[in-house]
């Protein structure tokens, strides 16, 4: 299904500013026995708001066969440096919000439960999750953390203030822009949350990914991709204002955004010079877009010409990290199975399956070293390169390293 109106301000007026043809969910790995099944596929094209400049994807897709058709596979406390973030997550946030043993935190999108188990842990938070996925959630519950297995929205909040009471804070880290309904999200939030609590998330930045080059970020599990003007229209709709907002390196570059009842606290005076500066960097502007779309094809071309030049010669070609944005990578690229060997990474939850629509098989990084001639590698997972190359290098010496534009 198309979607016709902006999920901020609901304007009908939009304009397509990128298509990246077919693709199947980032996130559905497939497992060898359902091979032969077919998975859905959608279009997946970005569109840009006129009115708000907010930008969403124009195709619907349902949210529980995002996260449920396949066993989800991303785990928060999947690396080191993922946990490293989010430990660094609970000592900010808790203290930014002057949290204190026993108050009451709700964490939307909780995973694996890792965050939420430091937030009890090391702070002594009451701690209540919410995930749609019943394998996280059993992930989750296996830390300790009572969790509910929904689609947070209108009614999952009165269920949660009915049993719980109202929260301190209620996170959502990466979650928000995975939302089909944003404006109800965060309607749910405001009347979750208590008179002076805060709305604690992170998503990532559209500014940085169209600066950088990261197309990859745009997948069917991205609906909406933010700019703090779009994320201020949204709050200020259900009566929530931007306290304050900081820039962080996470996924390639992130924004961590407080905010509280307009009742509570004022609004943050930066995030005007945050909009002025998106506004003066051309974002939303569709001639912005074409020059990108432009120069995407023309990177595209010129790495694939490489790639084909070394298959041409008999070299080996893998890639590496099974990251999400990598399989928006390897579906508009072209890159299948008979063009790369094999997709390494270190998690059990992906060894052993497969690639959406592309069908690259997932081995553990350890097969690197059945390459004893020297192999390419290409690097999907590109915002924790130097960590994967720094581990690798021990299995295999004779990595040659083909490098995705914008992987930086």
């Amino acid at each position: 299904m198309k979607r016709t109106e902006c999920l901020v301000c609901n304007s009908a007026r939009s304009s397509v500013i990128l298509d990246l043809g077919p693709h199947a969910f980032a996130d559905s790995f497939i497992s060898p026995q359902r091979l032969w099944e077919s998975e859905p596929v959608y279009p997946l094209v970005c569109c840009m708001c006129h009115d708000c400049g907010h930008v969403q994807l124009q195709c619907v897709t349902d949210p529980l066969q995002r996260y449920t058709l396949y066993d989800y596979s991303y785990t928060s406390a999947n690396s080191a440096l993922s946990r490293g973030h989010w430990d660094e997550c609970a000592d900010t946030v808790s203290k930014a919000v002057s949290l204190k043993p026993g108050d009451l935190v709700v964490e939307v999108g909780s995973n694996d439960g890792y965050l939420a188990q430091q937030l009890a842990v090391n702070h002594g938070a009451q701690v209540v999750g919410v995930d749609p996925s019943p394998a996280m959630a059993a992930l989750a519950k296996s830390r300790g953390v009572d969790t509910i297995v929904a689609l947070f929205g209108d009614g999952v909040d009165r269920m949660i203030s009915d049993k719980y009471g109202h929260p301190k804070l209620v996170v959502a880290n990466n979650v928000l822009n995975h939302a089909n309904d944003p404006l109800g999200f965060v309607k749910a939030v405001a009347n979750l949350i208590d008179v002076d609590g805060w709305f604690v998330f992170e998503v990532l930045y559209w500014q940085s990914s169209v600066s950088k080059g990261h197309f990859d970020q745009v997948y069917h599990e991205h609906v909406s991709h933010f700019t703090v003007h779009s994320l201020r229209a949204l709050l200020r709709r259900v009566g929530l204002i931007l306290v304050s907002v900081e820039f962080i390196n996470y996924h390639g570059g992130s924004l961590r955004v407080f905010a509280r009842s307009a009742k509570a606290a004022m609004e943050s005076i930066e995030a005007q010079h945050w909009e002025d500066d998106e506004v003066a960097q051309g974002l939303f502007l569709l001639s912005k877009y074409d020059m990108w779309r432009k120069s995407m094809e023309h990177q595209r071309d010129a790495f694939l010409k490489r790639v084909y030049d070394l298959r041409s010669s008999n070299k080996r070609i893998v890639a590496i990290g099974a990251a999400a944005k990598g399989n928006t990578v390897l579906t508009y690229y072209g890159l299948n199975r008979f063009v790369v060997d094999c997709l390494t990474d270190a998690s059990p939850t992906k060894q052993g399956k497969f690639t959406p629509l592309t069908r690259v098989p997932i081995v553990a990084d350890s097969e690197l070293s059945r390459y004893p001639d020297g192999v390419y590698a290409i690097v999907l997972a590109w915002n924790i390169s130097e960590l994967l190359r720094a581990n690798l290098s021990a299995l295999n010496s004779r990595i040659a390293y083909l490098d995705l534009p914008g992987a930086k």
